[in-house]
């Protein structure tokens, strides 16, 4: 894929070469059977060997519903529980410049883990589609919960939303990591993300 990846951390340090060595062997198979795989000869069952399937399929949707660009470079985390183990993605996490807060600009239809190499020779894979379409069914109720919530998170997070704007306050001011400025308010900003993950959906 022309990607870099980094090893972070192993559980058993005394043993960093080999874990690496293990993680690359596994990262290059799967690699190799993607990229060198007719999209259309690519199988679940072929994939469940180098993948766990749940894992990506799952992270891809919930990334890409909260357009969270982080999550396809820097906080992109994979794993391995063991030598004998498949590679997971997960946890999702880093969700500060996400959900419509990074850009002027309406990004409700806009897509972002897609454009991952990994993320796009997946879903151009029929059999992979198909399958994160099924877990968007048995799920999308779960997603749209999330909008649904923010009424409920705004009233239970009143008091850690006013010490926070205490600790920083930057509500109306410029967003330094992004082109966009903060909202006025609290209340805008939690109504705002409800229209915007609304839009999403």
């Amino acid at each position: 894929s022309g990607n870099y990846y980094t090893l972070k951390d192993a559980v058993d340090e005394g043993n960093c070469e080999s874990t690496l060595d293990n993680f690359k062997a596994k990262l290059n198979g799967f690699e190799q059977y993607l990229f060198f795989t007719s999209p259309e000869d690519v199988t679940l069952d072929e994939l469940s060997k180098y993948i766990d399937v749940d894992s990506f399929a799952a992270y891809y949707i919930i990334n890409e519903y909260l357009l969270n660009r982080e999550s396809v470079t820097t906080s992109f985390y994979w794993y391995c529980n063991g030598s004998d183990d498949v590679i997971h993605l997960g946890p999702v996490w880093d969700f500060d410049t996400c959900m419509g807060n990074d850009i002027k600009e309406d990004s409700t239809a806009t897509y972002h883990a897609y454009t991952h190499p990994v993320f796009k020779t997946l879903l151009n894979c029929s059999t992979f589609q198909e399958y994160t379409k099924q877990i968007w069914n048995r799920q999308n109720d779960k997603v749209l919960e999330i909008a649904d919530g923010c009424v409920q998170w705004e009233n239970y997070l009143q008091c850690d939303a006013t010490m926070n704007y205490i600790r920083w306050d930057v509500l109306g001011k410029e967003n330094s990591k992004v082109d966009v400025s903060f909202a006025s308010t609290y209340e805008t900003a939690v109504s705002t993300l409800k229209t915007w993950l609304e839009k999403r959906y």
